[in-house]
Parts: C-alpha cells; structure tokens; sequence
C-alpha cells in the first residue's frame, strides 16, 4: 500500500517563509515510515522548489492553487488549465480597448490573485463571483488573499488527477492532507485522513481527523502520533485488501466515526 501525505505549505508546514527543523525531522521520519510527501501549494513552482527539497517531497508538484501540476525535475507543466480571457476581463473589470496602439490579450492565466484588507477581502470575493457566474471560483487562500480560478479547479481536483499518474488503477493507496485555509477544503475532503491547524477557519476544524498547533508553534513536527494512530486501521483494511483504487469520500473504517478529531 502506497501512502502519500499531501500537504499545504504556507501556515501548515512553513510560518512566514521558513519551516523549522523540528518539521524537516518529522517529514524526515514519515519518509522512514513509508510516507511520500507530495506539496500542494498556491505558491508557483519557483517559490515552491525550496520547501520541497527541504521536508523530501515527490518532485510531482500541486501548484497554483490546482490550476497547475508541475515537476520539479523538469520545471515542466504536467497538467493545467487556463482561465478564459474573457472571464478573467471580468474578475478584474479590465475593458477591452480596440484602439491601442499595441493591444495585448489576457492568454494563458492559470489564476487571478487579488490581495485586499483582510477584513475587506470577504465582500470583494462575492461580487467577483457575481461577476463572473459559473465560469470561474473565488477562493479565500490566506489573509488578504483572494485567488480567481477556472470552475472546478481546486487542490482536491488536482490530486485526483495526480493520482491517476502516480497510482495504478486499483491499486491501494491511503492519502492524508494537510492545509489550513480554505483553498485546502477540497483536499481535505478528498483524503482518507484530514489535518489542519488550530488557527485555521473554522470550517477545515469542523472536517478535520487532526487538529495541530499553529504553525507558528512548529505544529507541523507533533503529526507523527496522530498519522501513525489514524492510519493503522486503514493498513488493516489495506492487508484485508479492502482498501482499493483512489479516494474521493471518507470512508469509516474499524470503528472510527467520521469527522473524528485527534488533537496533536
């Protein structure tokens, strides 16, 4: 059985840029217990390639808020999708002007950042989704951050897609994710286990199987009891073989109730 850990960078395993050593040790131990590490971040691969390196992720990267798979190996894109220009014309009230002297389309965008008052950002986000209807989604993606991304785009989307790559068709696999914001929800919904923060919002604590401390206290390095707890009735269905083909909805196994919490 494969297991993977997927996981958010910014305010889960890093805290203003940097992540601990006491993390890069946790992540150092997870690789010895079998766990592959796979980053799936807002960031772009760039700003992403350093804190991959440092905690051992997989080079298969989730970037752009899902908008993106890329490899680190390559630098090359593996799997996007685009915003039509027309919708990112909207999300930003931008006119289209048929005089210019030298007018230039708006091609080949992945995703719209809108950075704002974080106590403003909420009402920006409704009347862009207003704007735009169903041809795109606002996603809150940190303080401040507002991201506009093709419909359907998410981080969960885009590990289903990844994992079409990475594991053969039936083969078992158990995912745990990590993120702390709501640009992680679709993720944390897709894995067999989920885990965010104690400073997150509130609606990734309500879905969570772990709660751990804020990144700002390192709280990434106290994951190993609680993975290592959750996970073993997942290893016993795995041996059982009743733990097949990829994830999409949390499964029950062996008398643990959904939306359980375990605080590390």
């Amino acid at each position: 059985m494969r297991k993977l850990l997927v996981t958010d960078i910014d305010g889960t395993l890093a805290h203003r840029d940097n992540i601990p050593e006491e993390v890069v040790q946790a992540c150092r131990v997870l690789r010895q217990e079998g766990w592959e590490i796979i980053v799936a971040t807002g960031r772009i691969l760039a700003s992403a390639r350093g804190h991959m390196k440092s905690v051992g992720a997989l080079p298969e990267a989730i970037v752009y808020d899902g908008a993106r798979i890329m490899s680190d190996e390559t630098g090359q894109e593996i799997w996007g999708v685009t915003i039509p220009p027309e919708t990112v014309e909207g999300s930003l009230g931008v006119p289209v002007i048929d005089d210019l002297a030298c007018p230039r389309a708006i091609r080949g965008v992945f995703r719209v950042i809108i950075h704002g008052q974080a106590d403003s950002i909420d009402e920006i986000g409704e009347g862009i989704s207003s704007a735009v209807g169903d041809s795109a989604r606002a996603v809150f993606a940190g303080d401040g951050f507002l991201d506009i991304l093709g419909p359907g785009i998410s981080k969960g989307a885009a590990l289903d897609r990844l994992l079409g790559s990475l594991v053969e068709e039936g083969s078992p696999v158990l995912v745990a994710a990590a993120g702390d914001h709501l640009n992680d929800m679709e993720l944390l919904e897709y894995a067999h286990i989920s885990i965010t923060m104690e400073d997150a919002r509130e609606p990734l604590r309500a879905m969570a199987d772990v709660i751990l401390p804020p990144a700002s206290e390192k709280g990434f390095s106290r994951i190993l009891g609680p993975l290592r707890s959750l996970a073993g009735p997942f290893e016993a269905l795995s041996r059982e073989g009743r733990l097949t083909g990829r994830r999409g909805c949390k499964p029950s196994p062996g008398g643990r109730s959904q939306g359980g919490m375990f605080n590390g």
